[in-house]
């Protein structure tokens, strides 16, 4: 979800396809409740983002999980009863701390969003209560994980517009700015027929300064592609991005024991400068894939 950058198909699916596993459904059925769900996520992210992102919170978990529990809630046929406490025990659950990028729990957050979020349907279903006022209440959920707010974000043209229509794909396994370097490097490999052998620096890959935290040392592949930056640390981009940067571009040879590092510059260009002497630049605002 670009403006909020929620994944919200992670929670939402999960969760669906775990109670289809009791409880089968129609293709239309499976539709339409993922369609919910991803509303639901992405409209209560809107109501929070950014300072909700900003303060720390991973959004794709703590919205999620609304979007499990309303999804799923469709399929379970809750009644509107049922379904406000489900989006109240989800609100009690919100959680995933962006803290955690990098570590094994990143991921973790999603899943545990479907979980949740599957748990709090079955439980409304049981007329298992909560508050009716989960979101929106001086205690609620937008007041103690935000900062700022907008109500109005939630349910404004509800019907008449579709956040899934401004969800979009990955056309790289990666961070998403880390996506224009890898076009980049692809477009110049195939402008100049380059191979992974004449290749001594690949960058510019300071987009992913951001991220230096995003991998640990132990799940980069040999040999570790670092980004360097002004402060003369090096920041590490994820083993996706690079693999697939190898596989789609191979800007350099990944079974070489050199390291291989990034100029520091603006993020968006990117540079690849040959062994034998020669550079050539690209740049691009958006990744094409």
């Amino acid at each position: 979800h670009l403006r909020t950058v929620i994944h919200p198909s992670g929670p939402v699916a999960s969760a669906l396809l775990a109670l289809a596993e009791i409880r089968p459904v129609s293709g239309a059925e499976f539709l339409h409740a993922f369609v919910l769900g991803v509303e639901v996520a992405c409209r209560i992210g809107n109501a929070v983002y950014p300072s909700h992102y900003d303060v720390g919170w991973h959004i794709t978990g703590t919205t999620g999980v609304f979007g499990a529990a309303a999804a799923t809630g469709r399929v379970l046929g809750l009644s509107d009863q049922q379904m406000t406490w489900a989006l109240g025990i989800a609100a009690t659950q919100a959680s995933g701390l962006r803290e955690m990028f990098g570590t094994m729990c990143k991921p973790f957050h999603p899943g545990n969003a479907a979980r949740n979020g599957l748990m709090a349907a079955l439980m409304a279903q049981r007329d298992f209560t909560s508050s009716v006022q989960s979101i929106e209440a001086p205690r609620g959920f937008a007041n103690v994980l935000a900062t700022g707010r907008r109500y109005e974000e939630i349910t404004e043209r509800l019907g008449e517009t579709w956040e899934i229509a401004a969800n979009t794909f990955k056309p790289f396994a990666c961070g998403i700015v880390i996506h224009p370097t890898i076009d980049g490097c692809i477009q110049l490999r195939n402008a100049h027929g380059l191979t992974a052998e004449q290749i001594d620096l690949a960058g510019n890959l300071s987009a992913a300064t951001n991220f230096s935290r995003t991998v640990s040392a132990s799940l980069l592949p040999a040999p570790q592609l670092a980004a360097a930056s002004d402060s003369g640390t090096t920041p590490r981009i994820s083993r996706t991005a690079w693999t697939v940067c190898w596989w789609r571009a191979p800007v350099a040879n990944r079974r070489s024991s050199k390291m291989m590092t990034a100029e520091p510059c603006s993020a968006g260009p990117a540079r690849l400068c040959r062994r034998t002497g020669g550079s050539w630049p690209a740049s691009d605002r958006r990744a094409r894939g």
